[in-house]
C-alpha cells in the first residue's frame, strides 16, 4: 500500500510483521520524521522502530529504502499518522560526499510516499 506522507490514512492490517519503505530516493535524512499506527477498535498505538538493515530497492521504477519496521498483533483498522513530514529529506542518491550534498537537489517533499509491505508477501 502506497501512502503520501502528508495525508492521514486508515488501513486494514492483518497480524504480522511489516516494513515501511520511503519511495523517491535512497539518500534519507529523517530530521524527526516519524509515524504511528492507532488501532481504531482498541485505541492501542504502535510506533514503528528504525530498521536494522536499511535495504535499498526499486518499487515500480522508483527508488525505495526501508526505514521502519513494526509488528501488528491484532488485525483490524489502523489510522496511520505522520509527524514532521515536512522535514523529511530524500535525495535520489545515497552518496554523502560534500560535492553531492552541495549540488544534488532533494526530491520534492510533497511527492514523497511510504510503501507499507507485509513481510513475506
Amino acid at each position: 500500500m502506497l501512502v503520501n506522507i502528508h495525508t492521514e490514512k486508515v488501513a486494514t492490517l492483518k497480524e504480522g510483521k511489516y516494513h515501511i519503505n520511503i519511495v523517491g530516493g535512497w539518500g534519507i535524512t529523517l530530521n524527526g520524521f516519524s509515524m504511528e499506527l492507532e488501532n481504531l477498535a482498541s485505541f492501542t498505538i504502535t510506533i514503528p522502530r528504525r530498521s536494522f538493515w536499511p535495504v535499498q530497492s526499486f518499487w515500480k521504477g522508483s527508488r525505495a529504502k526501508r526505514v521502519f519496521s513494526f509488528e501488528i498483533t491484532e488485525s483490524g483498522e489502523y489510522r496511520l499518522t505522520f509527524k514532521n513530514s515536512d522535514k523529511l529529506e530524500v535525495r535520489h542518491s545515497n552518496l554523502r560526499t560534500l560535492m553531492h550534498r552541495l549540488f544534488a537537489e532533494p526530491v520534492e517533499n510533497k511527492n514523497l510516499a511510504i510503501l507499507l509491505k507485509r513481510k513475506g508477501l
